[in-house]
């Protein structure tokens, strides 16, 4: 699985430099785990609407203006339906860069799983390959399996913005849960 097709920069411009929002500072970075889910709570956030409760997602304006973020979500649910076979779909990825089929993945900070439609699995431990070259999924052991599964199962199962929240490691108490799941498997990560 490709990696930079699941990450990518999200930059604000603001419309003057003079008056950015309180607490920002344009030199520093935020590295939170953000999904496009997040994006219609932002911005009926900041039209100053309210979002309706089947929204997935959660507002980003918090962090567009510079405040941490106490409680935020460890990791993302990664989904693809595929392979694509339709030449005038939108998605038809260009000749020889893979067209794999469906899968599920959880993506944290420092390590990724994935579960494929046809049954492959893949661990990677993005600290030591960022790449995505080795797959370590058959050296975890079977409880590191479960857990992640679970946590897969639990996320790309959810139906309600509160309990995918959780899910995914929103609020203390699951973020914690969470944590200790993929501290298991990659020892060095860092939320």
């Amino acid at each position: 699985m490709a990696r930079t097709v699941i990450t990518a920069t999200v930059l604000a411009k603001f419309p003057s430099t003079k008056n950015p929002p309180n607490n920002f500072n344009a030199r520093l970075g935020h590295y939170q785990i953000v999904e496009n889910i997040d994006l219609c709570p932002t911005f009926t956030e900041l039209g100053s609407a309210t979002t309706p409760a089947n929204v997935d997602g959660v507002s980003l304006v918090s962090l567009l203006h510079g405040q941490s973020v106490k409680e935020w979500r460890s990791a993302a649910l990664v989904e693809h339906h595929g392979p694509v076979r339709e030449p005038i779909d939108p998605d038809m990825p260009s000749v020889r860069s893979g067209n794999p089929t469906t899968y599920e993945a959880i993506r944290s900070r420092t390590s990724l799983y994935v579960e494929y439609a046809d049954g492959e699995k893949e661990y990677h431990d993005l600290a030591t390959d960022p790449d995505e070259l080795r797959n370590t999924f058959s050296s975890l052991s079977n409880e590191e399996k479960s857990g992640l599964h679970k946590m897969l199962d639990a996320a790309a199962n959810c139906h309600d913005a509160k309990y995918c929240w959780a899910a995914q490691g929103g609020g203390q108490e699951r973020a914690a849960e969470v944590k200790r799941a993929l501290i298991c498997v990659a020892p060095i990560l860092v939320l």
